[in-house]
């Protein structure tokens, strides 16, 4: 309630409520890894509730945007930011995993017993 007072001594109550979100911001996330060592397949994408609709996205220190997917990103560690309406904010990491290289060995090589023949046999084995 606030009171306010004219030159003339004429006073005149007013109340005043201040309304606030029922929640803060608040970001969950869904990581994509990336499918090949040294690739850039993978992707996050936010899920933000809480502050005041709509909500936009940053991904380290580049641009809003109204999108919450960011893809070919490859393997390390990403910063977020959401941000409402309002311009309060909540920030998250995640890191984007890749998979181990690929390797091949061979364990077995029969060479072709005569030219012309296709009897050659190269065994491999990939882990």
């Amino acid at each position: 309630m606030f009171t306010v007072k004219d030159g003339a001594g004429c006073l005149k109550n007013v109340s005043v409520t201040i309304n606030e979100p029922s929640s803060s911001v608040s970001v969950s996330t869904t990581m994509t890894a990336v499918d090949c060592k040294d690739s850039s397949t993978g992707s996050v994408t936010l899920t933000a509730t809480g502050g005041t609709s709509p909500h936009t996205y940053q991904l380290g220190t580049g641009s809003f945007q109204a999108s919450s997917s960011f893809t070919n990103l490859s393997a390390g560690i990403y910063n977020f930011t959401v941000k409402d309406s309002k311009g309060c904010t909540q920030s998250v990491s995640v890191t984007v995993t890749e998979p181990s290289a690929l390797t091949l060995t061979s364990s077995n090589i029969l060479n072709v017993d005569c030219k012309g023949n296709n009897t050659g046999v190269v065994v491999l084995s990939a882990s």
